[in-house]
């Protein structure tokens, strides 16, 4: 990830320009005027000239000379909004430097008239704070390493907001710093928008974090560039598992992000939805379209590392390619496919993942806790593999569900056209499959897979059994076999005596999911009454908070409220308080008796629970609780999350 060089700052006193710690030996270059040309009428030193001045280190139109150590350009323009309209296109930066133009952005425009609005040639060359606009390419990076460009609203033009060709490494777009969920592009946050073909188009390698990309600074409306970020080439990480480091690509006319030919990790990222994650503001193609890819990584098991890709009118992932990278693989883990942040539907207009003719070996998901996706609501398919000779597509572990047509598909002998096992009894789960192949047992509704429980073998004749608990009401099962080919979804079974150990179908169900402060929800259709596999841990210093979040959905089909309790109250160590928006319910809650609001089918509510570390907390002690859902309409539906908050 890249090094946040701008967190150590030191400010040029009187000029109100933040400078990188980094910068020392070189000269501060003022621009003050906003003429064109080197020589501009008015005898002041022009940004070309400035940029002329830095490339030399000599005396340049009206600016004094720059430096052979890296410069500063800054700007002393007076006014909210200066504009430089160019009529001729600036010098190219062919020696590093840092262009800061301040809070007020300084507008660089090129009035639809000139190839390219800052054309970057020099590694180490840093721009930020600017509004470049009217050029067939905003900025193009070319032949250089370590650049960065931050803070910057490249758009509209004509051709590509951003455009890096190959052969630079090390290029910076955005940064890491965190920023809100649900907050403004500030801080290092590049606006990439209204760009004709393509917001970014990056070759070479380097990080692309914290941008919005086809939308307004709120993150809530559309300013579409043609395609979202296309990755040409190269080894680029877009995204990742930081707060600040998500993308926002949405709103865009085409794709949201197209690979090719490149090596490419994309986590964290909302793809097709607004800033906040739970409104549509999809892309007109697919949310992501990969061609030839490299190995690659698509969202990841970690924290922070999913992707969240609703609402696009293509597939949420869409793999087609006319050549096969030997060697490569492509994973595809953690992310959510089809519903908003929140857990609400938001389906993409085709296939939650689709992959056609040439696809390289691909995992979906695995038996491993955190790496399936959630695949729900698509329109087409969850999972839809297509083509003659398309094998070794591995998808296991997810949570599949409410798909318009199949959860997984298989067409044209994909996959060996693999035969799904068939579930022969239900107490325990039993069944006949492909002889030694891995069978992942799942609970839904209907005939998909949103449950994932576990996997057995079967023995070499085929037979398994699963003995432990099945929820229901019907249970399903995929088969996978040494090949690393999976089958569809087996014949849904209803199950005998309806299942049990908590639910996970059926008019009633209660589904707690937990998280510490910002971060991903943990829980999600787990269903429990002991908190294992959806419990939070968190620590904090004497007087500070340890921030929790329990989201209560509804997944049952009837609207339905739920009563909370918590397994104990506070300590001397430790001050636990329960919050409904800014109501305490603390009380109710410890005592068992608060019940919620009617929740309709599918719907969320949130609390938060705060713990107070106390003056009296020992050390490296902790508090450990666990919250209790239990549905009203049916008291034998249960569901629980826990929490750990300790002292540092």
């Amino acid at each position: 990830m890249r090094r946040l060089f701008l967190a150590a700052v030191l400010t040029l006193s009187g000029l109100g320009v933040t400078v990188p710690a980094t910068f020392a030996a070189g000269l501060i270059i003022h621009v003050t005027t906003t003429a064109d040309g080197e020589f501009p009428a008015d005898g002041k030193c022009s940004l070309a000239a400035a940029i002329e001045a830095s490339n030399t280190g000599a005396a340049a139109g009206y600016c004094g000379p720059g430096s052979a150590q890296p410069d500063l350009i800054n700007f002393n323009l007076g006014g909210a909004a200066p504009v430089i309209a160019l009529l001729a296109e600036l010098p190219a930066i062919t020696a590093p430097v840092t262009i800061i133009g301040g809070a007020s952005r300084v507008r660089i425009t090129g009035s639809d008239t000139l190839t390219t609005g800052l054309e970057i040639q020099a590694t180490g060359t840093t721009i930020t704070g600017l509004i470049v606009d009217g050029f067939v390419t905003g900025i193009h990076v070319s032949g250089t390493a370590g650049v960065n460009l931050m803070s910057n609203v490249v758009g509209p033009n004509s051709d590509a907001g951003i455009l890096v060709d190959n052969g630079n490494t090390d290029v910076t777009i955005g940064s890491n710093i965190d920023t809100t969920r649900g907050s403004a592009c500030a801080d290092d946050c590049n606006l990439v928008k209204d760009n004709g073909r393509v917001g970014i188009e990056a070759h070479g390698g380097g990080d692309i974090e914290g941008n919005y990309i086809g939308t307004n600074a709120a993150g809530t409306l559309a300013h579409a560039n043609g395609i979202g970020m296309l990755i040409a080439d190269g080894t680029w990480t877009v995204g990742g598992h930081e707060a600040g480091a998500r993308n926002l690509i949405s709103g865009n006319t085409g794709a949201g992000v197209a690979l090719a030919d490149c090596t490419c990790t994309i986590q964290g990222n909302e793809i097709g939805t607004t800033i906040d994650g739970n409104h549509p503001l999809g892309n007109g193609g697919h949310g992501i379209d990969i061609e030839r890819p490299f190995t690659s990584l698509i969202g990841g098991p970690g924290y922070g590392t999913p992707n969240l890709i609703s609402g696009n009118g293509g597939s949420g992932v869409y793999i087609d390619t006319d050549l096969r990278h030997d060697g490569a693989t492509l994973t595809i883990n953690g992310n959510r496919i089809g519903m908003t942040n929140s857990g609400q539907a938001l389906g993409n207009g085709g296939d939650g993942i689709y992959i056609g003719e040439f696809a390289p070996p691909t995992i979906i998901g695995t038996e491993i806790q955190h790496t399936g996706n959630v695949i729900a609501d698509n329109i087409g398919n969850g999972v839809r593999v297509v083509g003659v000779g398309q094998t070794a597509i591995e998808i296991r572990g997810n949570s599949i569900l409410k798909n318009g047509t199949k959860g997984i598909a298989l067409e044209s002998d994909a996959n060996n056209s693999i035969a799904p096992p068939t579930i022969t009894g239900t107490s325990p789960v039993t069944g006949t499959a492909c002889a030694n192949c891995r069978v992942d047992v799942f609970s839904d509704k209907a005939d998909e897979g949103k449950t994932y429980h576990g996997s057995v073998t079967a023995d070499a004749s085929g037979n398994w059994t699963y003995t432990k608990t099945v929820y229901g009401p019907n249970v399903t099962a995929t088969n996978t076999d040494s090949n690393h080919d999976t089958s569809e979804f087996s014949a849904p079974v209803v199950l005998s005596g309806g299942g049990g150990g908590g639910g996970g179908g059926g008019a009633y169900q209660p589904d707690g999911r937990i998280n510490k402060f910002s971060g991903a929800y943990l829980g999600n259709n787990i269903y429990n009454t002991n908190g294992n596999g959806q419990t939070k841990s968190g620590i904090a210093k004497i007087g500070y908070i340890v921030e929790f979040h329990v989201s209560l959905q509804n997944d049952g089909d009837s609207a339905d409220t739920f009563k909370l309790s918590l397994s104990n109250g506070s300590t001397d160590m430790y001050r636990i308080k329960v919050y409904r928006g800014s109501s305490d319910i603390t009380a109710n809650v410890v005592a068992g008796t608060y019940v919620t609001p009617s929740i309709g089918a599918g719907g969320t509510l949130t609390i938060t629970v705060d713990v107070i570390v106390k003056k009296g907390a020992a050390l490296n002690s902790s508090i450990s609780r666990l919250v209790t859902i239990r549905s009203v309409g049916d008291s034998a539906q249960v569901d629980a999350v826990g929490f750990v908050a300790g002292r540092k």
